[in-house]
Order: C-alpha cells, then sequence, then structure tokens
C-alpha cells in the first residue's frame, strides 16, 4: 500500500496563495466538523483563480479547498473523500511534522508508516485508512484536491 507518495504536478505560482489573513476571512466550510470545532483544523474556498488554474490539472471536476491546521489532529478516517487525495503543502507547521498512518482507530494500533512532507510539493495521500498529523509547532497550511462525488481524480498528462 502506498500511503503518502510525492507527484509531479507543477508548483503552485506564488502570486496565487493567498495570504494566511486572506484565507481564513472567508466562511470556514468545516465548521460542522468535530475536529475543526475542536480547534484543530478548518476548511476555506481558494479564490477562482486558483480554482481555475488547478482544475487544468485534473480530467474530473476537483474540490480544491485551503485546509488551515492549527493543531496536532486526532488520529481520524477522512469521511466522505476518495481513497487518495491530493495535497500541496504551503506551510509545514514546524521542523519535524509528520504524517502517520496506523493499523486500526483503536487504543492497541501500530503505525504502518511516517511521512516528512516537504513545502511546495504535490502528494498523493491515502486518506482512507487511519491517520493523524502530529508535532505541529505553528500553522501548517495546505492546498488540497479531491473529486466532488467521491470517485479519484484523473491528473492529466502525468
Amino acid at each position: 500500500m502506498i500511503y503518502c507518495k510525492q507527484i509531479n504536478l507543477p508548483k503552485v505560482p506564488l502570486h496565487l496563495i493567498d495570504d494566511l489573513d486572506v484565507i481564513v476571512s472567508r466562511r470556514n466550510a468545516a465548521a460542522n466538523n468535530s475536529n475543526a470545532t475542536g480547534g484543530h483544523y478548518a476548511s476555506y474556498d481558494v479564490s477562482k483563480e486558483l480554482n481555475d488554474y488547478l482544475q487544468s490539472f485534473f480530467k474530473e471536476k476537483a474540490r480544491i479547498k485551503y485546509l488551515v491546521i492549527s493543531k496536532s489532529l486526532p488520529i481520524h478516517i477522512d469521511a466522505g473523500t476518495p481513497e487518495y487525495k491530493y495535497n500541496y503543502v504551503i506551510q509545514l507547521g514546524g521542523n519535524n511534522v509528520e504524517t502517520v498512518w496506523y493499523d486500526s482507530m483503536n487504543e492497541s494500533r501500530s503505525i504502518l508508516h511516517k511521512e516528512l512532507c516537504d513545502a511546495n510539493v504535490w502528494y498523493s495521500i491515502s486518506n482512507g485508512i487511519p491517520h493523524t498529523v502530529n508535532n505541529l509547532e505553528g500553522v501548517r497550511i495546505i492546498i488540497t484536491a479531491k473529486s466532488k462525488d467521491g470517485s479519484p481524480l484523473t491528473i492529466i498528462n502525468n
């Protein structure tokens, strides 16, 4: 199983990435999620310009959001999403922030894989098995792309 894999998509041009204060001025699309209401993360729409640019990478219509993670996430499985989604890390949130995948949600669980992601790189992330984000020292900002209907996204010309 592949938990996290770098994928060959272009870097997002800096002029298309909003500053954090602009991002958080928008409505939090995850406001009713318990992890979001616990202050762990929030989800925000991207600008029309960024959305249009990123849509050109995918055959299907993608749901593209900013994720702002401000606390280490509890172990979870992403609900209502395809098995994999694409993440572009804008801001790491610290020097040793890792995504960790587990074999179960139970207390007696084992680590399957750990990944330290680099900034300004696209990743295919397995989100259908228990995982978390650990060791945050600051805010982690990600652009995430997934299908609108739960099916996998197809990258064009990759």
